[in-house]
């Protein structure tokens, strides 16, 4: 994801957690990171739209547990994708996203 979608989270809450996998892990392979992912219950956060989605459904018909999908939509703003990530952190529990893919931000503008 782009690096202001990470600092503007931090700039609105400053005390959630977020790991930048790609630059921890580079060239790490999807299914790796998915593994990675659930092992340490981090949900992610993409804009890979070409090769995670079919990763992620993969595991879910292997019946892996995943904490939950984030697929940034194209071509919108990143202030409407901080906007709702803030409103997912702040008024929801980790555990309502688990298994579910899901487009962000919520409602195209």
């Amino acid at each position: 994801i782009h690096a202001a979608i990470a600092t503007g989270l931090w700039q609105k809450l400053p005390d959630l957690e977020i790991v930048e996998a790609r630059v921890l892990f580079p060239g790490l392979a999807d299914p790796d990171l998915l593994e990675w992912a659930a092992q340490q219950g981090y949900i992610l956060l993409s804009s890979d739209r070409n090769t995670l989605i079919e990763f992620y459904k993969e595991r879910l018909r292997e019946n892996l547990q995943s904490e939950g999908l984030f697929i940034l939509r194209p071509d919108v703003s990143m202030g409407a994708i901080i906007d709702d990530l803030v409103v997912i952190a702040s008024a929801s529990e980790g555990s309502e996203w688990e298994n579910q893919i899901n487009f962000l931000p919520f409602k195209k503008s």
